[in-house]
C-alpha cells in the first residue's frame, strides 16, 4: 500500500496545519494497509497471483506535490530515502523489528531508489520502484533490509510469508469510491472515513480485492459490449466473496447489512449504488443470506469456502 497524495484542499494552509492533515492521512493509509494485509494473508486459496509479503508500507518525499513537501518532511522526517509508513501487526516486518519512520537504504545489498526533491510534480515512481525491488528480493525468500533509524544504521532480516500480489492503497478523494484492477485495490479517503469501523472497511476492501482475485477486469475488458447482467453478476460475486474473506480474517460480518443500508442512503455514492451495481435492497438481502450460510458452516465446522453452486448459478445467468 502507498499513500497517494495530491490534495488541493491544503492549498493556502500553513505547514503546521498541513502536517496535521498529512498525519491523519497516514493513519488512514495504515488502516487500509492493515486490513488489506489481514484479508489477503487469510485468503490465500482465493489469490490467483501469490507473492511473498512482509506486511509494511512505504512513502517517499517526491510522491507529494512540491508545495506540500516541507510539511511532509516535517511531519514524517523524510529525506531522499523511502521510509516505512506503516507496519502490519503480527507481520514479518514487525517480527523483523521494522518501525514506522525507518528509512530504507538497500535490500540485499542493492541500493534502493531515492526521491528527487526537485521534481516539479508529485510522482509515485520512487515508491513503485522501491516496492518492486523489495518484492523482487522477497520473492527469493529472506531479504536483508539496510535501514537508517535516527543516526543509527542497521541491517534487519525479513522472513516473508505467503501473500497475494494485489496491493491495497488509499487515494485522496472527497467521493465515496473504490475500484480495482489486477494490481491494486484502491479506496478513497472519503470511503475509508465513511466506514464506521474496521469490519465495515474490510467489506469495501474485500469487495475490491475479490474483483482482482476473480479476474473480473479481464472478463469485462475482453468484450466490446459488456452486457449489464454480466457486470451485475461480477458485483454480486464480489460481495459474496468479500463476506467469506472477512469471516476467514476474523472481521465481524454482521456489520455488513447495516453498512449497506447506511450507504444506500448516502449522498453522492458511486461504489455501492449505481446502475452497474445491484440495488441496495438486493445487496442487503444477499448479504444477510450469505451471513446465514457462513454461520451454518462455522457451526458445523465446515471450511469457509465460497460455494461452487453460487458461481455456477452466476455462470448460468450470463
Amino acid at each position: 500500500s502507498v499513500l497517494l497524495f495530491a490534495a488541493p484542499s491544503f492549498a493556502g494552509q500553513t505547514d503546521g496545519t498541513s502536517g496535521i492533515a498529512l498525519r491523519g492521512l497516514a493513519e488512514e493509509d495504515a488502516r487500509v494497509a492493515r486490513i488489506g494485509y489481514a484479508l489477503t494473508t487469510a485468503n490465500l486459496s482465493l489469490c490467483r497471483v501469490p507473492a511473498n509479503t512482509a506486511g509494511f508500507t512505504v512513502q517517499a518525499l517526491d510522491q507529494y506535490e512540491p508545495r506540500f513537501r516541507a510539511a511532509a518532511r516535517a511531519a514524517f522526517d523524510l529525506d531522499e530515502h523511502v521510509a516505512i509508513l506503516a507496519v502490519a501487526p503480527r507481520s514479518p516486518a514487525e517480527r523483523a523489528g521494522l518501525q514506522v519512520g525507518d528509512q530504507l537504504i538497500a535490500v540485499d545489498g542493492r541500493a534502493l531508489p531515492v526521491a528527487t526533491a526537485a521534481s516539479p510534480h508529485g510522482s509515485y515512481a520512487t515508491v513503485e520502484a522501491a516496492l518492486d525491488a523489495i518484492q523482487h528480493a522477497l520473492a527469493r525468500g529472506d531479504a536483508t533490509l539496510d535501514i537508517l533509524r535516527g543516526d543509527s544504521r542497521r541491517s534487519l532480516v525479513v522472513h516473508p510469508e505467503a501473500g497475494c500480489a494485489v496491493r491495497t492503497q488509499l487515494v485522496t478523494s472527497p467521493r465515496l469510491i473504490a475500484f480495482a484492477d489486477d494490481r491494486y485495490a484502491s479506496i478513497s479517503t472519503a470511503m475509508a472515513r465513511f466506514a464506521a469501523d474496521d469490519s465495515e472497511l474490510a467489506f469495501v476492501i474485500g469487495h475490491e480485492l475479490a474483483h482482482g482475485f476473480l479476474r473480473h477486469q479481464a472478463l469485462l475488458s475482453g468484450r466490446r459490449n459488456v452486457p449489464r447482467r454480466l457486470v451485475l453478476e461480477t458485483e454480486r460475486q464480489a460481495d459474496y466473496v468479500a463476506l467469506y474473506m472477512m469471516a476467514c480474517a476474523g472481521f465481524d460480518i454482521a456489520r455488513v447489512p447495516d453498512f449497506l443500508r447506511r450507504f444506500g442512503h448516502a449522498r453522492g455514492m458511486v461504489l455501492l449504488f449505481a446502475k452497474d451495481h445491484p440495488s441496495s435492497r438486493e445487496r442487503v438481502a444477499a448479504a444477510e443470506a450469505t451471513i446465514v450460510e457462513i454461520r451454518r458452516k462455522q457451526a458445523g465446522g465446515e471450511p469457509l469456502t465460497p460455494s461452487a453452486d453460487f458461481f455456477a448459478a452466476g455462470a448460468t445467468a450470463r
